[in-house]
């Protein structure tokens, strides 16, 4: 991992990622959308629900989700690598009414050993390597139950767009806060990491990722919804926001 990367980690803390996350208007508006889609899927939800956060990290999207919602009954699964964001998800999610089940581990090898009505994956499917994204896929399908959603939020961009959109999110970034430099820093490591060969953030195009879950038997609900982009960009780029549902046998 990138050594300023880890001085973020280490040295500003967890407890800022979000906050500093949250300047960018693609993450603003991603989480906007995941709260009114949740909206009408949420209520039709088993009482009992079982919910899984792919890798959760501080449990930004079940907190955008179930914001402002009877978290009463519901089941929540956090997933993640790192041992200190799964506390802090739970902390947070603890102020919601929420007792979260934290699961230490690499999406790619953790078995939670239960089965989920309705899944997040926002911004994990670009962390795994480009040859295991279809496994990743298969993997959701294994840990749900028939008729299960699933929602993702992902980034797809093709390799030479990836200056571009992160330029364009650097120039729209929420300037009035004293964290404005630490995120167009943190931007600028995101965007020499996606750009170079041996990263931890694979990008691909929007075909890509409805190639990877339509052929895991993942039904696309409707059409990918366009969440945010810059305007130099193609409309098959950006911040998409798609729904899945589990298809049966």
């Amino acid at each position: 991992m990138d050594k300023w990367f880890s001085h973020f980690d280490a040295q500003i803390g967890s407890e800022t990622y979000d906050q500093v996350q949250l300047l960018r208007p693609d993450y603003r508006k991603a989480m906007d959308v995941l709260n009114k889609k949740a909206a009408t899927l949420i209520p039709n939800l088993p009482r009992r629900a079982a919910i899984l956060d792919v890798a959760c990290g501080t449990a930004m999207a079940t907190i955008a989700a179930f914001s402002g919602r009877d978290v009463k009954g519901y089941r929540f699964v956090g997933l993640d690598l790192d041992q200190q964001l799964l506390d802090l998800a739970k902390k947070k999610l603890a102020k919601l009414g929420a007792k979260m089940e934290p699961i230490c581990g690499d999406m790619m090898q953790a078995e939670p050993g239960l089965k989920f009505d309705l899944i997040l994956c926002v911004f994990a499917y670009h962390h795994v390597p480009d040859a295991n994204k279809s496994e990743l896929c298969r993997r959701l399908r294994r840990w749900s139950n028939p008729g299960a959603h699933l929602l993702v939020l992902e980034i797809c961009l093709h390799d030479h767009q990836i200056v571009p959109y992160y330029e364009a999110v650097k120039s729209h970034l929420d300037r009035a806060t004293r964290d404005a430099k630490l995120c167009q820093r943190f931007l600028d490591w995101t965007k020499q990491t996606a750009s170079a060969s041996d990263n931890s953030e694979w990008k691909v195009p929007q075909s890509r990722v409805l190639d990877d879950f339509t052929a895991a038997k993942w039904r696309l609900q409707k059409k990918p919804e366009r969440v945010w982009s810059s305007s130099e960009l193609p409309a098959d780029s950006g911040c998409f926001y798609f729904q899945f549902t589990k298809n049966t046998p």
